[in-house]
């Protein structure tokens, strides 16, 4: 929210979100979201053959899906604002 009022107010003009510490081993609580992400998002991501790293990684990749959409849905809330704004996933 804070960032579509700021493109809405006019306050910046670009900006990045990052979902995900891309190497680091924290836990950011995936499991909250979806109890199959059992792994850490960078230690699921080289998965292998390992059944329980390949259904984290979905289940990552579907939470990060889910908080891109609420943030599309954010930006299409305010009139004009997702027509005049440039998204990339």
């Amino acid at each position: 929210r804070i960032l579509v009022k700021a493109f809405q107010c006019d306050l910046v003009r670009s900006a990045s979100i990052m979902y995900d510490n891309s190497v680091g081993q924290q836990n950011f609580g995936y499991n909250a979201f979806d109890p199959s992400a059992t792994q850490y998002h960078h230690d699921a991501s080289h998965y292998g053959t390992d059944v329980a790293r390949i259904q984290s990684q979905h289940a990552i990749n579907k939470i990060h899906t889910s908080l891109f959409s609420h943030l599309l849905s954010e930006l299409k809330s305010v009139p004009g604002l997702l027509e005049d704004t440039l998204v990339l996933y």
